[in-house]
């Protein structure tokens, strides 16, 4: 009886050896892809890119919309189209930043211990069909990272 305990708990030891080192390389492998994934750069690049987004589409095409010199959507597809190679004004993200600052104060404590808000500069370019969500955006980043 005691033969069959002692070989019960020699062929479970190497069971345990295995699994512990399995988790240990799991675990290795996850902090390496977590410290490539969630570096300050791209944590605050994200951060300001849904920012600049939210600017965009909430705040600049909206009043774009509401101009009075838009009357219909044949006039707006007439002012956006000039704006389509160059882009709108070169954007300050200070300007963003003084948008958020209500609705998302973490996030701009966040990126301004990060980037000068005076030098980081955001350029949105309007896309057709010219709607809402058809644009893109340049950056020009003053980071340190």
């Amino acid at each position: 009886m005691t033969n069959k305990r002692n070989r019960a708990k020699k062929a479970i030891a190497p069971r345990i050896i295995l699994v512990v080192i399995i988790l240990a390389f799991i675990s290795v492998i996850v902090a390496i892809i977590c410290s490539v994934v969630f570096t300050p750069e791209k944590i605050v690049q994200a951060k300001i890119e849904d920012i600049s987004k939210d600017f965009y589409e909430n705040y600049l095409y909206d009043n774009l919309v509401k101009s009075d010199k838009i009357s219909d959507q044949a006039s707006l597809e007439n002012i956006m189209q000039k704006y389509q190679k160059y882009g709108f004004g070169i954007v300050h993200l200070r300007q963003i930043l003084a948008h958020n600052k209500d609705e998302k104060p973490s996030d701009v404590s966040y990126i301004i211990n990060y980037c000068d808000e005076n030098k980081t500069l955001i350029r949105f370019y309007p896309d057709p069909p010219f709607e809402r969500t058809s644009y893109h955006i340049e950056y020009s980043y003053s980071c340190n990272f």
